[in-house]
């Protein structure tokens, strides 16, 4: 999965404790589907930062819905079809798809971003690794379909 390696999303760990210190660690996993390893091995890599992110542009409802979602894939406990739900969620939220609506939260929780800030840059490179790593979960699932 070396096309989706990104920075070190610095502007997600500097200052305070992280809002969503907990997040589990992975180990390797040989068992489960193509998905879930697939799953597990990005948010290994990038999972610490996502809940925030999600966290800044869609609340703290869905920050906490993205950290089980999380919780979910380290544990092994979630089908793929849960897997690819909760990724297409958080595209959702990432792809700003929803800003310029003034009757939802986003645009409200965007607002107050810098675009220029590294936090932008970091939330841009973020939906396209997301982006990318839906497409690869997408064609493993259906390889093994086939």
């Amino acid at each position: 999965m070396s096309d989706l390696t990104l920075p070190h999303w610095s502007s997600f760990s500097k200052g305070s404790e992280p809002m969503f210190a907990q997040i589990p660690e992975f180990h390797p996993m040989t068992e489960g589907t193509p998905i879930a390893r697939t799953a597990r091995e990005f948010l290994a890599l990038h999972g610490h930062c996502l809940p925030e992110m999600i966290d800044l542009l869609a609340g703290v409802k869905a920050g906490t819905k993205v950290f089980h979602l999380i919780e979910g894939v380290a544990a092994g406990s979630l089908s793929d079809r849960q897997i690819m739900r909760g990724f297409d969620t958080i595209l959702a939220a990432l792809d700003l798809r929803h800003v310029g609506d003034s009757s939802r939260l986003q645009t409200a929780l965007f607002s107050e971003s810098d675009p220029g800030s590294d936090i932008v840059h970091d939330i841009c490179a973020m939906t396209e690794a997301v982006a990318a790593l839906i497409s690869q979960l997408r064609m493993s699932g259906a390889q093994v379909l086939a």
